[in-house]
């Protein structure tokens, strides 16, 4: 298991690579509620970002709580060494005061590796916080990366549709034939894809030739308009 030590060092490099979100992921905007879910989700991801910092922050109060503890014990350790050797240097003496003071000390230390105990409970909870959201954040980075490429698809079947328009050289036919290549991301559906770019299933199928309607991620399309 990963000490809460390491687990911050992973932290702030995580932090660091992320740390270009600001500006990576940002697409040109055209109008219309579709093109503003890049945005929802870059805030998710700032918000998730927000949080794993204050659980960064988290794990350094409990490190330095786990050191100041440890010199505790410690220093309990070197008091109950100290008591040992007043004992065998009294043999001859009432040694019950000093019994009592070794008890005293024993229990206190016993007290302290129960703090340590707990407190290393709660360093491994936030660990694993930490570790759910990074992957979270991962996802959210793959499904923003295919979007991405989708508004970077869209936008350049834009531009050839506006130039086919202006161009008083082109035909309605020319336009109807146009097409986009399209990446499957994680969570798409032939139906979602054909209902996104207002085409139908069976259309995308005979585009690319598919016998059935299982698509892969990573698989490029070619979508007809």
């Amino acid at each position: 298991m990963r000490g809460p030590h390491t687990l911050t060092c992973s932290l702030i490099g995580l932090l660091s690579l992320y740390g270009a979100l600001d500006g990576a992921y940002a697409a040109p905007y055209y109008g219309g509620n579709s093109y503003q879910q890049p945005q929802q989700d870059y805030d998710v991801v700032k918000a998730l970002r927000y949080e794993i910092a204050n659980h960064e922050q988290e794990i350094r109060t409990l490190e330095e709580r786990l050191e100041q503890q440890e010199e505790i014990v410690d220093a309990a350790r070197s008091a109950a060494d100290s008591l040992k050797k007043q004992v065998a240097q009294l043999l001859d003496a009432d040694t019950s005061d000093l019994d009592s003071q070794v008890a005293e000390v024993a229990g206190v230390n016993d007290k302290l590796n129960q703090d340590l105990h707990s407190l290393q409970k709660q360093a491994n909870a936030v660990a694993e916080l930490v570790e759910a959201h990074s992957t979270q954040l991962k996802e959210l980075e793959e499904t923003l990366a295919g979007q991405s490429q989708q508004f970077s698809t869209l936008e350049k079947a834009v531009q050839s549709l506006v130039t086919a328009l202006q161009d008083p050289t082109t035909s309605s036919s020319g336009v109807e034939g146009t097409e986009i290549s399209y990446s499957v991301v994680s969570g798409d559906s032939l139906e979602k894809i054909a209902r996104r770019h207002n085409t139908t299933i069976k259309a995308i199928k005979e585009h690319n030739k598919l016998s059935s309607d299982k698509i892969l991620i990573g698989q490029k399309l070619k979508i007809p308009q």
